[in-house]
């Protein structure tokens, strides 16, 4: 299995990942999280296009840009839904980053 890439940020702290396909992020997606270290699961990775990406991590609390990133993925994307074995074995990984909303 291959894995996503990985950052260390220069703090510990919450932030935003801005993620796109374009440099500008003229479209992007987001997703929190917290701590000095981001990784992107393989699960996800495999997942995405074999293209360029861009990300951005921002600090919650001082909107400080902590750093840009490039990754370049050149392995194809899976085609094939998850097995329901695949997905059990996740387990509770799938609700890791999800928040608790009331």
């Amino acid at each position: 299995r291959r894995h996503g890439p990985a950052v260390a940020l220069s703090t510990a702290c919450g932030f935003l990942l801005e993620m796109s396909v374009h440099p500008a992020f003229v479209i992007c997606s987001g997703s929190f999280g917290r701590g000095e270290r981001w990784a992107c699961p393989a699960e996800t990775w495999e997942w995405m296009f074999p293209i360029d990406y861009f990300a951005r991590f921002i600090d919650l609390d001082t909107r400080e840009v902590l750093g840009g990133y490039h990754f370049k993925k050149t392995s194809p994307c899976r085609t094939e839904a998850m097995k329901p074995e695949e997905v059990e074995g996740l387990g509770a990984r799938l609700l890791e980053h999800a928040p608790v909303r009331p």
